[in-house]
């Protein structure tokens, strides 16, 4: 049983570390970039994102759709299977954390938001049910 459950957390850290590379490593790369002198830095295009405690459906099917996002909407998505796979328990085998997984969660969460794109999106990340509004 310790062999299982060393192996689980093994692989938890290993994805742990894995998010928070690809999460920094653009950061970095773009604090890096420097401007030519006399030009003033681009304005953001881009609304800053809300608090996720705060995010409906309508904002996240917002935010999948737009292009200058992907980056954004990518990793929320990876870190919302991870948040959901860790809510249910950490089992691999029932929650694999690979490519047809997150795309069958992605896809599930996408129709659950179309029959309802004033819920909030992390009762529907975790598997909860959300209260009377």
């Amino acid at each position: 049983m310790r062999e299982k459950t060393g192996k689980l957390r093994s692989r938890l850290f290993i994805m742990a570390a894995f998010l928070i590379f690809a999460l920094t490593s653009t950061t970095l790369a773009e604090s890096g970039k420097t401007q030519p002198k006399g030009k003033t830095p681009p304005r953001q295009q881009v609304e800053p994102q809300k608090p996720l405690e705060e995010m409906t459906c309508g904002d996240l099917t917002f935010l999948l759709g737009d292009e200058k996002r992907i980056d954004d909407a990518t990793y929320l998505m990876i870190w919302a299977y991870g948040v959901r796979t860790g809510a249910a328990g950490g089992d691999l085998k029932k929650n694999p954390f690979d490519g047809p997984a997150l795309e069958a969660f992605v896809k599930s969460l996408i129709k659950q938001c179309n029959a309802d794109s004033e819920a909030k999106v992390m009762p529907l990340i975790i598997g909860v049910k959300e209260g009377p509004k």
